[in-house]
């Protein structure tokens, strides 16, 4: 719960720093963190740009609680002032490039949810969309191409989780049965530490 503190603080603070005119581009926003960011983003007059993967239908009912679908979620976050869904995942360039476009920060709490599966072991799974190699890997240096072709987008901000050592207990644990998701994300970080 602090380090969700600590996140919401520091996008106070990044709102608070941006221009008059600010624009942030959001991924993982039906998430726990990514719609109260949106939130705080949407009440502070900020314009917040979200990345859509999931579609809501017209009969969809909005809804923030803890058990909404990711569709009730966008539909609720989207009736919010100055938010735009754009329809897209981050192993998409082109959705990533209509998501950067003139916006000035990228706020991403993204992350990959595969768990491994018995036939994982007869092949390589890692091509598939949801694997955290594509979603924490390969989507971190397809927002941080994104951010660059921008010409506007100058900062990204990387939500990945408690920074837990790569060979602790627990992300081994993660590793053996999440899909790699924190040896992804360490290699997703290290992208943006080096760009």
């Amino acid at each position: 719960m602090r380090s969700w503190l600590c996140v919401l603080l520091y996008i106070v603070a990044l709102s608070n720093a941006m221009p008059t005119q600010r624009t942030v581009a959001v991924t993982g926003a039906t998430g726990n963190l990514g719609r109260a960011a949106v939130q705080i983003l949407a009440q502070r007059g900020v314009s917040v740009r979200v990345l859509a993967r999931h579609r809501a239908t017209p009969d969809t009912k909005p809804s923030l609680a803890a058990d909404a679908s990711k569709a009730q979620v966008l539909k609720q976050l989207a009736a919010l002032p100055g938010v735009v869904l754009i329809p897209g995942d981050v192993t998409d360039r082109a959705s990533l490039n209509a998501l950067l476009h003139s916006a000035d920060a990228v706020l991403a709490c993204h992350g990959a949810r595969r768990n491994r599966r018995l036939s994982d072991i007869f092949r390589d799974p890692s091509d598939e969309p949801t694997h955290s190699k594509q979603v924490n890997y390969v989507g971190v240096q397809n927002l941080i191409d994104a951010a660059q072709a921008s010409g506007t987008c100058n900062r990204i901000v990387r939500v990945t989780g408690k920074g837990e050592a790569p060979w602790s207990l627990f992300s081994i644990l993660i590793n053996l049965f999440g899909s790699m998701a924190k040896a992804w994300n360490n290699e997703g970080e290290r992208l943006l530490r080096d760009s």
